[in-house]
């Protein structure tokens, strides 16, 4: 790979050795780093050799001009480490939903910001175990449904408005699109239409948060006194009604966004159904953001994510497995599917 000119002498300006160890390098397509986004961790170029070379410091700001130079000399990808690609999706992902907080922008940026943060949320995935590949169908659909909210100006104003509520909120909505539909292929729900309603729902379940009072959003659930545990409870009600004035609702959708908090065992809300009374969609989905509020946390609440395994544990020692056992086998086969591979590579 050459280099020439202005470009040559400002990577030479930048440039460093690899990494002194031999840490896992991961690709991150370039188009990713926005103009004005700060860099949350080193970033690489790799050369023909195959050498990794330091070309964005942690803390250094993106500016266009360079990144094109970049891509004119294709180079379509930079590389972080393993450590650090949990700390670089999450800087996409809150750099997009400030973007789309903006009102001076048009729908089509924020279209695009919001498919930058999905595609960092899809790799973030990997940090936790999960290895979306091998789950093409439901991934297609995830991508469907998000080239759908690109489009639809009712729904990426529900994203506006999670984001108003709490930043997290619109990160984990997008996570709960992909994961939910990924456990439900996984179950056997193949159907086009069952996968759309699985990944609308898990990126609309918590728009009801939008409704629930600042105050009780921002204490952890533990610290809620009787009368904050109703209001913020009351989240489900309000974000099924949200959905009755948007021209996608649907009784399913309504079902699995008002029900996405009852648990199989009754312990649930707001109306402590159980088993066959629970929508079947809204089951999954609830274990879907059960588990990655585990996981990938509110930082505000929780500062260390659990393992995948550790989130297993708990929901079935700490919850006493309120989960419907088919739903919780298929997240346990979708996260365990990696970790089977990589042991038969080892072996």
């Amino acid at each position: 790979m050459a280099f020439r000119g202005s470009l040559k002498a400002s990577m030479e300006q930048d440039m460093s050795d690899s990494p002194e160890n031999s840490k896992k390098m991961v690709p991150i397509a370039i188009t990713e780093f926005l103009n004005g986004m700060k860099a949350p961790g080193d970033l690489y170029i790799r050369m023909s050799s195959g050498k990794d070379v330091l070309v964005f410091k942690a803390g250094s700001r993106f500016e266009q001009e360079r990144l094109d130079k970049y891509m004119d000399k294709n180079i379509t990808h930079l590389y972080v480490s393993f450590e650090d690609l949990k700390k670089i999706c999450d800087a996409v992902v809150s750099f997009a939903e400030a973007g789309i907080s903006q009102r001076f922008l048009d729908i089509t940026k924020k279209a695009f910001l919001l498919q930058n943060a999905t595609s960092s949320v899809y790799r973030s995935f990997e940090t936790i175990g999960i290895e979306l590949d091998s789950f093409q169908a439901a991934t297609k659909t995830a991508d469907a449904v998000l080239e759908m909210i690109n489009t639809d100006y009712d729904i990426l104003s529900m994203f506006e408005i999670l984001h108003s509520a709490d930043h997290h909120l619109a990160g984990h909505g997008v996570a709960c699109s992909i994961l939910s539909p990924v456990i439900g292929y996984e179950m056997g729900f193949q159907r086009p239409g069952t996968m759309k309603l699985l990944a609308l729902g898990g990126f609309m379940h918590d728009i009801g948060k939008s409704q629930v009072y600042q105050e009780v959003l921002d204490k952890p659930l533990a610290r809620l006194n009787a009368e904050e545990i109703k209001e913020y409870q009351r989240h489900c009600l309000r974000g099924a009604e949200m959905l009755k004035s948007l021209r996608l609702k649907s009784d399913d959708l309504v079902a699995i966004v008002f029900q996405h908090h009852e648990r199989n065992d009754g312990s649930g809300y707001p109306q402590r159904l159980r088993g066959p009374k629970i929508h079947p969609l809204a089951k999954i989905v609830g274990l879907a953001s059960e588990f990655l509020n585990m996981v990938m946390p509110n930082p505000k609440f929780q500062k260390k994510p659990y393992t995948h395994q550790e989130a297993l544990n708990m929901i079935t020692s700490g919850f006493g497995q309120p989960f419907e056992r088919d739903v919780y086998e298929a997240l346990c086969r979708v996260v365990g599917k990696k970790e089977k591979k990589d042991e038969s590579k080892a072996s």
